[in-house]
């Protein structure tokens, strides 16, 4: 919520949102806000196969969650993707704890801060968590993992780098305290059906400009009925790593040279990629009777 904003204004402006897409609140109560989720995941070849990144996606309360561990913790023996893996773990059970209720910015905050307090592993990593509100999409955000909501061929809303100075990032940890998590940030952007959002850990973010990401995902639409979520989060992840190991440029090369860092290319990295398509829950049910009618090969 806003500075001065109640829980009752924020309702309201929900089913205002609700009248103004689609006649009526009641009208609106059959065609909720639906995210159709696909992920992949591309562990950079290390010392820890799985990588250091983890992710979430719930179906149940349309939300995800991404965490990068923080790499710098190898040096004291300590995979920090174990910690960031219990820490989506425990994230999506809390979230879905919740049952129906709204994810509002303290609903979230509430979650990471159970979750966090759950997780036993140590190390520390950025976090990641969004989920839908009304028409809202609501996060919280510690660290440089992020999302970007894509409308049509144009970028709608990016969330903002949370971060002390270049590359290097807010994080959390449990037995290994960092960035209280009081310092996590809540963001908001409205979302319609038929936007894209494209959601990922630095690796992603720090390797593919956003017009790589736009036309990636433009091609992947142009393709069958669509694309999937999942084949547009393949795609990305692995135009990704394309990208750091052949050195192309990238955001992260930019931004080290602004930072009067000598650097080129990209940046060796996990890539993690979630990406929810946006629709409502009438258009998921005619997608659902048109694949119960049709031939499975």
């Amino acid at each position: 919520m806003r500075a001065g904003e109640t829980a009752d204004d924020a309702e309201d402006l929900v089913d205002s949102w609700d009248t103004q897409w689609f006649g009526s609140t009641e009208a609106a109560s059959r065609r909720r806000l639906k995210l159709d989720m696909g992920s992949s995941c591309r562990p950079k070849k290390g010392e820890h196969p799985l990588g250091e990144d983890a992710h979430f996606v719930s179906e149940e309360r349309n939300a995800f969650g991404i965490a990068d561990g923080v790499g710098g913790w190898s040096r004291n023996g300590v995979d920090a993707g174990e910690f960031a893996r219990q820490l989506m773990s425990s994230c999506k059970v809390e979230l879905e704890r919740t049952g129906g209720g709204r994810a509002t910015g303290p609903v979230l905050r509430a979650v990471l801060k159970k979750a966090l307090a759950k997780t036993t592993a140590r190390g520390t990593s950025t976090a990641c968590v969004a989920a839908v509100d009304g028409r809202l999409l609501r996060a919280i955000n510690v660290g440089d993992s992020g999302f970007i909501v894509l409308r049509g061929d144009t970028v709608a809303y990016r969330s903002p780098l949370h971060q002390h100075s270049f590359n290097i990032p807010y994080q959390i940890g449990g037995v290994d305290k960092a960035t209280p998590i009081e310092r996590a940030v809540e963001l908001a952007t409205e979302l319609a059906p038929g936007d894209v959002v494209v959601a990922g850990s630095d690796g992603l973010l720090d390797n593919l400009f956003e017009q790589d990401i736009v036309e990636i995902v433009a091609r992947k639409r142009a393709e069958g009925l669509g694309g999937t979520a999942e084949e547009m989060a393949r795609a990305l992840a692995a135009a990704a790593e394309d990208a750091y190991m052949t050195g192309q440029e990238s955001p992260f090369g930019e931004a080290s040279r602004a930072a009067r860092i000598s650097w080129s290319g990209s940046k060796p990295d996990d890539v993690t990629v979630v990406v929810a398509k946006v629709c409502t829950s009438r258009l998921q049910s005619s997608l659902l009777l048109f694949s119960k009618g049709g031939h499975r090969h």
